[in-house]
């Protein structure tokens, strides 16, 4: 039995240049999402980690990086109100969030004690993709959270 990042980094290497991935914006192949997960997961320092990105080609490089560093991710709707991600954000003890800069610039005034407090940003739009690291990472294992889904919350704290 292979892990998600092992069967997926097979994969990247067995077909590099078919398509990985498309959304309504953009496109990626296996060596594209590799890389750039990889990218990303070599900046990822903490067990858990907030992904608030819409469900494009974005949030996969995210969740393949977050996975790639031995860490869990908690998806985060862009809509949800600020009071809502900061609880989020303490309950889970994410160290990182990951998001766009359109979106940090619309919640930024109500999220920005986060990073007061610790929590690291990584504007995935402003990645330099060239320059980043995209040497191979792995640290997964068979005992890691892979994420954390909390609740809507209706009948009390998510």
């Amino acid at each position: 039995m292979k892990h998600i990042v092992d069967a997926f980094t097979e994969t990247a290497h067995q077909y590099p240049d078919r398509i990985a991935v498309q959304d309504c914006e953009s496109q990626l192949t296996y060596r594209e999402l590799d890389e750039r997960s990889n990218v990303i997961a070599h900046r990822l320092q903490s067990p858990c980690v907030l992904i608030m990105l819409p469900r494009r080609c974005s949030f996969l490089i995210s969740t393949f990086a977050t996975l790639k560093a031995g860490s869990c991710y908690v998806g985060v709707n862009t809509d949800y109100p600020a009071d809502r991600i900061r609880y989020i954000a303490e309950d889970s003890g994410a160290g990182v969030i990951i998001t766009t800069t359109s979106i940090w610039n619309e919640k930024k005034t109500e999220l920005e004690c986060l990073i007061g407090s610790g929590l690291s940003l990584i504007l995935i739009d402003q990645t330099d993709w060239a320059a980043g690291d995209a040497a191979p990472v792995n640290k997964t294992t068979w005992e890691q959270e892979a994420f954390m889904l909390y609740t809507s919350g209706t009948t009390g704290r998510p």
